[in-house]
């Protein structure tokens, strides 16, 4: 089934940010979000980002946490077709509300 870029490759992956912090519930709440996009977006659940595998096509990531512009830029993530979630400049700003 094609994706919504139009490639078959397209995938929704978990990318964990590495805090520090997340417990096991929340894990596991990442990797159900992740599945439940998949599925309304008729693409694959792939699981943790991996590089290696997702070189080919650009994923729909879906990150533990805010991710910072410079992670976002390295990537390739354009606008919100490529990311369930937030982009801040800098750390701080993550937790303004």
């Amino acid at each position: 089934m094609a994706g919504p870029l139009g490639t078959s490759a397209r995938r929704v992956v978990n990318y964990p940010t590495g805090r520090p912090r997340i417990r096991a519930h929340e894990r596991a709440t990442f990797v159900e979000v992740g599945k439940r996009l998949a599925a309304l977006q008729g693409i694959e659940f792939a699981g943790d980002y991996d590089a290696a595998r997702d070189d080919k096509a650009q994923p729909y990531y879906v990150p533990d946490d805010t991710l910072l512009s410079e992670v976002a830029v390295r990537l390739k993530i354009r606008d919100e077709s490529d990311l369930f979630g937030g982009v801040v400049p800098f750390d701080f700003v993550a937790t303004k509300q």
